[in-house]
């Protein structure tokens, strides 16, 4: 804050236009990134007479370029490796973080067991792990027909859905939910 102070004094003081981009605390609590756009209107000594400005609120964009440079991180920590748990963990961890959620799951179609079935998981408590490595959905099931059909599934209330079974979700304490199909050249894995 001190800092932004500085740079605004001193660029007024020179009479020259600035750029300011900061994150300030909405009325509602939300944390949200702003960008000022400063006009120095100088006086006749040269000295500012006047400011003009435009303040907006650049959030989405502060949050595309934060998911921007995930992805690239992910990217960056994948390679070199072709063992595919380590890939699997390492991008887990890294989706956990982007998405800011406790628990993540890769699911994938095993042919023999006609059902997605649980590949990996990363925050899954200890007590639970045997349980999601068991977890499978039958493609005929509701969330395994939307996801064979290649729509993301998201789930906000999970008591108002239909798709994943309710005592599921309860038992490993999940509130919402997002499911993405993984896709190579347009054949959902």
């Amino acid at each position: 804050l001190e800092f932004r102070r500085v740079l605004f004094r001193s660029e007024t003081a020179q009479a020259r236009d600035h750029v300011l981009e900061h994150r300030a605390v909405a009325a509602d609590g939300r944390t949200v990134w702003l960008r000022n756009r400063v006009r120095v209107i100088p006086a006749v000594g040269g000295q500012a007479r006047l400011l003009r400005g435009l303040m907006s609120d650049i959030t989405p964009l502060m949050r595309a370029e934060q998911q921007m440079a995930g992805l690239l991180e992910i990217a960056r920590d994948i390679a070199g490796s072709l063992d595919l748990d380590t890939i699997l963990e390492r991008v887990q961890r890294h989706t956990a973080t982007l998405l800011r959620c406790d628990r993540v799951a890769t699911f994938y179609w095993d042919p023999q067991r006609r059902a997605f079935c649980d590949i990996a998981h990363y925050g899954v408590p200890p007590a639970l792990l045997a349980d999601a490595a068991t977890t499978e959905f039958p493609r005929d099931s509701p969330i395994g027909d939307r996801i064979t059909s290649g729509q993301t599934v998201v789930i906000n209330e999970v008591d108002e859905q239909t798709l994943v079974p309710l005592p599921l979700l309860t038992h490993f304490g999940i509130r919402a939910f997002v499911a993405t199909p993984l896709a190579v050249r347009g054949r959902v894995l």
